[in-house]
């Protein structure tokens, strides 16, 4: 798809586009889309920094999302269990969404899953490429954020 003049920048790329991809392999975990999977990672992640719940106008700002799109996600998660929503009690037109037992449930089983998967990989790899791979991928990544940084001036 992509050619370049350079065999390292083509192995680069062709590396990076086969490990892109297994994002579109990514099948919904428990039966949610991804983006109502990232909802309820927000939302139970507020409730670990001791937040009594979130406002549906800021978890549509943690996710970069307009306010019905995450409306819409708060309904569907809360239509399968993974959250109810509670009128504030000082002001009424206050909705905030709160993860039940069995969102919080999931989304620990969810992280055990994650961490077990990156923990085999750091066994596979061994701690010396693992670690000159995570340093290698921060470079990338910090490369290519200033790189289209100084594009966009």
């Amino acid at each position: 798809m992509f050619k370049t003049n350079s065999p390292a920048s083509q192995r680069l790329i062709d590396a990076l586009m086969r490990f892109r991809t297994l994002q579109h392999h990514h099948r919904p975990v428990g039966g949610l889309r991804q983006s109502e999977f990232w909802l309820l990672a927000k939302l139970n992640k507020a409730g670990l920094d001791g937040k009594r719940g979130v406002r549906v106008s800021d978890l549509a700002g943690m996710l970069d999302v307009a306010t019905p799109t995450a409306t819409q996600m708060v309904k569907r998660l809360e239509g399968m269990g993974y959250l109810i929503r509670r009128r504030s009690t000082k002001d009424k037109r206050i909705v905030h969404v709160v993860p039940t037992k069995k969102g919080s449930d999931f989304m620990e089983n969810a992280h055990r899953q994650f961490v077990s998967r990156f923990e085999a990989v750091v066994e596979y790899l061994g701690e010396q490429d693992s670690n000159t791979l995570a340093q290698l991928l921060n470079r990338v990544t910090e490369f290519l954020k200033n790189h289209t940084q100084n594009e966009m001036r």
